[in-house]
């Protein structure tokens, strides 16, 4: 087992117990001490093995085409830390990709030559916090108005990372918790200048909210706009946020279930709006406005670390979003609004322990009654250690591929596929779609993503271009590879 998972291992066992001892000792007590030890309608035990069937090649090949390596920012591995790649929606076919470390690189669509475009850490210099795999730059959105003059969000991009808890400036809404706080993550507005819109302009740097942390895993990571909505329909400017439940094992805190809290859910907000003492608003048609007891900000609950989101544009127009399990399960989800997805109650469509993390249980005859909505595809730790979501192939130049949903795993570099037509199906069925491998090749010759960084584990990211390209980030050896038809 490589040393990255036993690491994961023993950060979630000290959380489950030092971690909350810890807590009482500062006069905080989480609700995860007071939590029964399982639910009471709970099935059968279904450990170790709760998913038996293992996930085959489907005989779907793709070609890995070498891109381009950005410059590296670390001495050692990974050596280019890239976290998403995507693209400003302004028919350039330009490419953006971030770097943990803190840089976003902008490759030009004709040349493909890299050149900075954000250096993220240097203007916010002792402040920027990059001290584990899951801090520093975690992702970045354009506004869909970027290339549209006159429009609020015209020359705007976005951007989350971590920083200390001591940058924050007064008037700048923070979302805590009951636990000690170590970080915050950070969501800023941003503007390209405006003689030359291939560099960002970092005094237009403006900040939007901030959510408070405790642990280095499980932050705020995804951020993203409908870019299928046009000015004037109902959800354009609208923005999501991908919330981990704060780390360690169990959600120790009980925050994605709580909805007073961000931890662990999907948010959905207004970012473009600088007025009234407000830095940003909540949109009308968030499904918990009008409910006492919730934060207005929420879309949907009940997430560990829904760490990417995407939306099938050009198909079903469905969000699709994948959610990092604990000991066992790893989801694929199709957004609901107002859904609750039951963790730390559920880890995929299993009941879980919160006192004894490595035991699942089946589901009890009257689990319909507690309205959780469950994973449309899953797969279990013998296929995978951690899910990175991706992209639905439209016009991706991959015929075998046309309206599959691919997604991977970050420690192996599998990568995963299935048919979206299966994915709704399951969402009407209940019943979740099996995924498949897709077999890759170099040069023609079947390979492997481990074989190819030569590294324990791949750190395996997906992007996409304008025209509807999936490229394949790892960033243990700073590589972007586009996939290609064979």
């Amino acid at each position: 087992m490589p040393r990255s998972i036993r690491r994961r291992d023993l950060i979630e066992s000290l959380f489950a117990g030092v971690g909350a001892a810890a807590a009482l000792g500062s006069g905080l007590a989480p609700k995860a001490a007071r939590a029964a030890p399982a639910d009471p309608d709970a099935g059968p035990v279904v450990t170790p093995d709760p998913l038996p069937e293992r996930i085959a090649a489907s005989g779907v090949m793709a070609e890995l085409v070498d891109v381009v390596a950005p410059p590296s920012t670390s001495s050692t591995r990974p050596v280019a830390p890239l976290n998403y790649l995507f693209h400003a929606n302004d028919d350039t076919g330009d490419l953006y990709a971030n770097d943990t470390n803190g840089k976003m690189w902008r490759i030009d669509g004709r040349t493909g030559d890299v050149n900075l475009f954000l250096d993220l850490a240097a203007v916010r210099g002792s402040a920027f916090l990059a001290t584990a795999r899951e801090m520093g730059f975690r992702s970045f959105a354009f506004h869909p108005a970027f290339s549209m003059p006159g429009r609020v969000g015209y020359r705007k991009l976005y951007t989350m990372s971590t920083e200390t808890a001591g940058s924050r400036p007064p008037d700048v809404d923070l979302f805590a918790g009951p636990f000690p706080i170590t970080h915050h993550d950070v969501l800023c507005e941003w503007e390209v200048r405006r003689n030359d819109p291939t560099q960002v302009d970092p005094d237009s740097r403006r900040e939007v909210l901030r959510i408070a942390e405790f642990a280095s895993n499980h932050n705020t990571d995804q951020i993203l706009f409908d870019l299928g909505r046009r000015p004037g329909e109902r959800g354009f400017g609208r923005m999501f946020i991908g919330t981990g439940d704060g780390g360690g094992g169990g959600d120790p805190y009980a925050l994605a279930q709580d909805p007073q809290r961000l931890q662990g859910k999907i948010l959905r907000i207004i970012p473009a709006f600088n007025r009234d003492g407000r830095r940003y608003r909540i949109p009308d048609d968030n499904p918990f406005v009008r409910r006492p007891g919730f934060l207005p900000h929420i879309w949907a609950l009940g997430l560990r670390h829904p760490q990417n989101l995407s939306y099938d544009h050009g198909g079903t127009g469905r969000l699709i979003f994948t959610d990092i399990g604990q000991r066992h399960i790893e989801e694929v989800n199709l957004m609901r609004k107002g859904a609750n997805y039951g963790w730390p109650l559920r880890e995929g469509t299993f009941v879980t322990d919160r006192t004894k993390l490595n035991v699942l249980y089946a589901r009890g005859p009257n689990d319909a009654a507690r309205g959780f909505t469950y994973p449309v595809a899953q797969y279990d730790h013998d296929d995978g250690k951690a899910i990175t979501g991706g992209f639905v192939c439209r016009n991706a130049g991959i015929p075998s591929l046309e309206g599959h949903y691919l997604c991977g795993d970050i420690v192996n570099g599998r990568i995963f596929h299935v048919p979206m037509a299966e994915l709704l199906a399951a969402e009407a069925s209940g019943t979740p779609a099996q995924l498949r491998e897709l077999t890759l090749l170099r040069n023609g010759q079947p390979t492997t993503l481990l074989e190819l960084v030569d590294a324990p584990r791949v750190d395996l990211r997906f992007g996409q271009g304008q025209n509807g390209t999936i490229y394949v980030l790892t960033k243990q050896d700073g590589w972007i590879r586009r996939l290609a038809m064979v």
